[in-house]
């Protein structure tokens, strides 16, 4: 559990901290332009799960971008410099896969799954897409993009709630990119399975291990969903 002070050192002071403000602040938005949402589903899930008329809204688009999780174990890892209590639901794929559902059965819109391989694999054609899918057209200067300075806060850019400190530690590769970018790879052996060899310590290693595996299950439901 993330105590109140962790919080405050993560979210600005003047973040919304309800999901009743988040709603309204997304509908007040929508009011004079298309508007964006990034979530991850161990904030998202329990709320959405609870109000589902927030799913059903048709003027409401669900996509869901999915990464393997050996590669989100070593990367939250990396930059937390330990295994997070919880990580698990960190990961999340169980409550991303319920969300999936809730949603595909929900929303008229029905459902987009984006595999993150595809998108760095081919970028244009899977964005190509992804604008198909919500009925905007593509232009290719969604392509390219300039990279941000270290001093960016995303507060304007991206109405980021995060405390500036928090976007530089947890998105300091893609505030430096200026386009789709293939990401670390890590150690699999004979069979394809992590070897999370990239984990001196032996108990995180071992741990890493556990949560892959709980969360490798629902990854193996997406890509099924998606062939």
């Amino acid at each position: 559990m993330i105590s109140q002070d962790q919080l405050d050192e993560i979210f600005r002071k003047d973040s919304n901290s309800t999901f009743q403000q988040v709603k309204e602040t997304l509908y007040r938005a929508q009011e004079t332009s298309h508007v964006f949402v990034k979530d991850m589903s161990f904030s998202s899930y329990m709320f959405l799960m609870q109000d589902v008329s927030f799913m059903e809204d048709p003027s409401i688009y669900f996509i869901f971008l999915v990464r393997d999780p050996h590669h989100m174990t070593i990367s939250f890892y990396k930059k937390a410099q330990s295994v997070l209590p919880g990580l698990v639901q960190v990961i999340g794929l169980q409550n991303l896969w319920e969300e999936y559902l809730a949603a595909r059965e929900l929303n008229p819109n029905g459902v987009k799954i984006i595999l993150a391989e595809q998108l760095y694999t081919h970028p244009r054609d899977t964005t190509m897409q992804l604008c198909d899918h919500l009925g905007i057209p593509f232009l290719e200067e969604m392509m390219t993009w300039k990279a941000h300075e270290d001093g960016f806060n995303g507060q304007q850019e991206w109405n980021e709630q995060k405390q500036g400190s928090q976007i530089q530690h947890w998105h300091q590769k893609a505030l430096g990119s200026t386009g789709m970018g293939k990401p670390s790879t890590y150690e699999v052996d004979q069979e394809g399975n992590p070897t999370f060899i990239e984990v001196s310590d032996d108990d995180d290693r071992a741990a890493l291990k556990q949560v892959y595996e709980e969360n490798v299950i629902y990854y193996r439901k997406f890509l099924e969903a998606v062939r």
